[in-house]
């Protein structure tokens, strides 16, 4: 090669690798680092690799990120809505949502990345994403339909745990809750709880594992001011039992439930009932 040819060709060179016998060797991966992640970026091209330098190019996810915090908290117009809708449906079969070959494949691509298999299994979100997550999904109302799908998910992930990983779980939610509410810890919480508080709550919790609808006139169960509308009532008051010493689980006991007209439960107050 000719000093001319090399002189013309060494600034193109320099980023693939040298010449050797009179033939530039070509890469076949091109690796240079994201300005503002640090992230690795590769291209298969080295037009592209060398247009990511000149323009500094970031990576995918911080594209992503960067369009993210530019729509956010943005709504889209009446107008562009409808402009969507038309041409989805302008599609007709060509819509890819309505191919069934395409929910096949998605279907089966989920089916291989349940569990451990996932890439995110054993992952935990930041505190970041999740305050991303809470204000997206802020407001929303699921639909009858979502709701069935929810509680059928549910139901089949109940029967499959046993009692005692169920409680932790409850526990665990118990606490998150509390902790997210009042903004103090759950030790903290049951230091600085009045204990009658704490006491029902232990009752309720009892109370809702019993099989209440096993009672009469549990049909008729509704609010305060409903007309022939009946309300669940403890025979020995919580007020009595916590006063009493008695076991959270003695007075929230079905033995201890019964259904009375809501007049009659408003009149009672924390009065007992002794059989």
């Amino acid at each position: 090669m000719d000093k001319l040819t090399e002189f013309l060709i060494k600034p193109f060179v320099e980023d693939l690798g040298a010449i050797k016998d009179h033939r530039i060797t070509y890469a076949k991966e091109f690796v240079r680092n994201c300005p503002n992640c640090e992230n690795m970026i590769v291209y298969k091209h080295y037009s592209n690799y060398r247009k990511g330098i000149r323009k500094n190019k970031v990576c995918q996810s911080c594209v992503t990120e960067i369009v993210a915090d530019k729509m956010r908290g943005r709504t889209l117009s009446k107008k562009h809505i409808e402009k969507m809708r038309n041409y989805m449906l302008s599609l007709g079969d060509r819509n890819p949502a309505k191919n069934h070959n395409t929910r096949k494949i998605l279907s089966e691509k989920a089916s291989l990345r349940i569990g451990n298999r996932n890439p995110r299994f054993g992952c935990k979100l930041t505190k970041k994403h999740k305050d991303i997550l809470r204000k997206a999904n802020l407001g929303k109302i699921h639909s009858n339909d979502t709701k069935q799908k929810l509680s059928k998910i549910v139901k089949q992930w109940n029967a499959n745990l046993s009692s005692d990983i169920k409680q932790k779980y409850i526990e665990k939610a118990t606490r998150g809750w509390i902790e997210s509410k009042f903004g103090i810890s759950y030790d903290e919480y049951l230091r600085t709880h009045p204990k009658f508080v704490l006491y029902k709550n232990k009752v309720w919790k009892e109370t809702r594992k019993q099989p209440v609808h096993s009672l009469n006139n549990h049909d008729k169960r509704g609010r305060a001011g409903i007309i022939n509308a009946y309300q669940l009532d403890h025979k020995i008051s919580m007020f009595d039992g916590f006063h009493k010493n008695i076991s959270p689980e003695t007075i929230g006991n079905i033995k201890n439930l019964r259904m009375i007209p809501w007049k009659e439960n408003i009149s009672k107050g924390s009065k007992s009932i002794y059989e």
